[in-house]
């Protein structure tokens, strides 16, 4: 039958999974429900452009929490479409099995949504946790999932507060690193990530081989490691930087949620097949989903012991488990705590040290 036009079958990890599956209904006051695995919230918004860019900002935190683009099945007036929503705030229209609409012979349409801050009215996207202008969290939908008018809602009183899992842990991890570095006045020129303590080290130049999709360079400059100074320090941080420096050898231990660990004397290349970049020891995983981008991360100790990890200009990028912010640049060393939790695309690891084994 000349001209008939089939579908082809998805490819495994390249269609949007069923699961979540967000379902959104918005009337043309900017009213509503949206729901995902069974939780009904009430969509309030000034109108309807408000309350689309409000649901597309609670799936896209969504996304970002899973580290992959989700399902949203939006009804609007008298029609239903279904979208993929992407960890950047992008969305683009699916068909059933997943697929772009338009997949056949052009580029997927992807969307940027944008909306206003609920406290000063300025322009933000969807996949930005703060106001651009402001600082306020969540611009678009407050803290929490009910999705209500300004005029209705204060600043200091969320509806219901997002998980907080992982934020007193990484504030723990900063003031230590505060502690023992040295009390010379930062180089002006020093970015840090929010949340996430960014190693001041060089940016590493080393790249994959070859990349299925165009990447961003950091915008980061991070400055060259200072030398450990010998100025006058508090009491408690001179016990706690002799401790350090007298400490014996640690080893760099890898622990994934199947149980498997691996114990390492030297740094690790993390992926699903990974190269051993500039000597490290290569760390495969399973990725059930085919997310793990082939060498995706490369974890390091430094002199002092301290775990440093660089998102390898991975396709799903590297993400500080239970934290917002925590999306790491791709080619920047950043610094974690011991006992961290990475989220390597469908892949979770713990990253620690031990005691050497000397001998």
């Amino acid at each position: 039958m000349a001209g008939r036009r089939t579908r082809r079958e998805p490819e495994p990890g390249e269609a949007v999974p069923t699961w979540p599956r967000v379902t959104a209904r918005i009337d043309a006051r900017g009213g509503g429900m949206l729901s995902w695995n069974s939780t009904p919230a009430e969509i309030s918004a000034d109108d309807r452009d408000a309350a689309h860019a409000s649901v597309v900002a609670r799936c896209t935190r969504l996304a970002q929490t899973i580290a992959r683009a989700i399902r949203l099945e939006l009804h609007e007036e008298n029609r239903m479409q279904e979208f993929a929503v992407h960890p950047s705030g992008v969305m683009r229209a699916i068909r059933t099995d997943g697929l772009p609409e338009n997949d056949v012979g052009s580029e997927p349409e992807l969307t940027v949504i944008v909306g206003t801050c609920v406290a000063c009215a300025a322009i933000a996207t969807a996949a930005e946790t703060r106001c651009p202008s402001c600082g306020t969290p969540e611009p678009l939908l407050r803290h929490g999932i009910a999705l209500r008018r300004r005029a209705d809602t204060e600043p200091d009183q969320p509806v219901i507060s997002e998980p907080r899992a992982g934020r007193r842990a990484l504030r723990r991890a900063s003031s230590q690193a505060a502690s023992t570095a040295p009390s010379r006045r930062p180089d002006p020129g020093t970015a840090r990530a929010p949340e996430l303590a960014q190693a001041i080290g060089t940016e590493t130049n080393t790249r994959p081989e070859t990349q299925t999709e165009t990447q961003t360079e950091p915008t980061t400059e991070p400055t060259p490691m200072p030398r450990p100074g010998t100025e006058h320090r508090p009491r408690r941080s001179s016990r706690r930087t002799a401790a350090r420096s007298s400490a014996a050898p640690r080893a760099l231990v890898i622990e994934f949620d199947d149980s498997s660990r691996a114990v390492l004397a030297g740094s690790a290349a993390v992926g699903r097949n990974p190269s051993p970049v500039d000597g490290r020891i290569p760390v495969r995983v399973d990725s059930r989903d085919n997310t793990v981008s082939r060498t995706h991360a490369l974890v390091d100790l430094d002199r002092a012991g301290r775990i440093l990890v660089t998102d390898y200009h991975s396709t799903h990028g590297v993400h500080l488990s239970g934290a917002g912010h925590s999306a790491f640049s791709p080619g920047v060393v950043y610094r974690v705590p011991s006992g961290a939790r990475l989220r390597l695309g469908d892949v979770v690891c713990r990253v620690s040290t031990e005691p050497a084994l000397t001998g």
